[in-house]
């Protein structure tokens, strides 16, 4: 069930991915669909007594918002902050949506720091750390 839903959003991931690296934007043709997708499967599976979905996208978009509020990013990482919140706090619950969001900080401060840049995209970093903590715990 992981790999056939690792195979449904990797092709979402890199088209947001490769956006944003060329633009530093992140379109809302790219990540509205999947926030609304992603929230729509969190609340069918909050009423089957599973919330962690919806918890996930809480939690990874409540940070960002509050990064964006104060000039800290854009509002295209706010709304994929909300199905990459989804799919982890799916399988790794609010702890693994920390740790995603921390290792998403920390790769777009090494890409910033290694383009000596400090505008730099944060989708990539982001979608790669979603990716990773999904991966490890799902591998248990």
């Amino acid at each position: 069930m992981h790999l056939l839903v690792l195979t449904a959003v990797t092709p979402i991931l890199l088209a947001v991915s490769v956006v944003d690296a060329r633009t530093l934007r992140l379109p809302d043709a790219l990540t509205l669909p999947a926030a609304v997708s992603a929230l729509l499967i969190g609340v069918v599976a909050a009423a089957q007594g599973a919330p962690g979905a919806l918890i996930g996208a809480a939690c990874w978009t409540a940070v960002n918002l509050t990064a964006f509020l104060v000039g800290g990013m854009g509002a295209g990482d706010v709304k994929l902050a909300v199905p990459l919140g989804a799919l982890v706090g799916w399988v790794a619950a609010a702890p693994g949506v920390a740790v995603a969001v921390v290792l998403a900080q920390v790769l777009t401060v090494l890409w910033a720091a290694a383009i000596r840049r400090r505008r730099c995209p944060h989708g990539p970093p982001m979608c790669l750390a979603a990716v990773t903590v999904y991966g490890m715990a799902c591998a248990g």
